[in-house]
């Protein structure tokens, strides 16, 4: 795989830069990430289990736009242990300031309230947000607005996000 002219070390803080926190030892907690995955050749990455992102398929394979790009990167780096952990969406972050995990791969949005928490790679993914109607609905949803100002609109999102 090419990196792109980058070291094997940049690879693995891309990796695990997702989440460390951001009180003036994030570049120290980075750091000793790094030297402990680079050291033992294994990971502990928190996942949602959200199809898509990373999930666990019913043979316990996990799967998903997150585990492969954790694969992509680490693997021919050496690192031959990457274990996945399901954690519900809104305890990912939870996890990793706690230590259960080394990083998160699981489509995080960077916000304000969680940079001020964490720190993050840079962003694998760009997504927009929309509303989504059936064909000939009698509501008149066309925007964000139109939900917003008729009380009979009902939306849905997951859980956590």
């Amino acid at each position: 795989m090419n990196l792109g002219g980058t070291g094997r070390g940049t690879a693995v803080r891309l990796a695990v830069a997702m989440a460390l926190t951001c009180d003036g030892v994030s570049r120290a907690n980075a750091q000793s990430i790094e030297r402990k995955v680079l050291r033992d050749g294994k990971i502990t990455i928190g996942i949602h289990n959200q199809a898509l992102w990373g999930y666990k398929n019913t043979d316990g394979s996990v799967a998903g736009l997150g585990p492969d790009i954790i694969r992509a990167v680490l693997g021919p780096m050496g690192v031959k242990q990457i274990d996945f952990v399901v954690v519900d969406f809104d305890a990912l972050i939870p996890s990793l300031l706690s230590g259960r995990i080394d990083a998160v791969a699981s489509g995080l949005a960077i916000t304000p309230q969680r940079c001020q928490q964490v720190v993050f790679s840079n962003p694998d993914l760009a997504i927009g947000d929309a509303v989504l109607v059936r064909k000939g609905t009698l509501l008149n949803v066309h925007k964000f607005a139109d939900v917003a100002k008729n009380p009979a609109v009902c939306m849905a999102g997951g859980r956590g996000s």
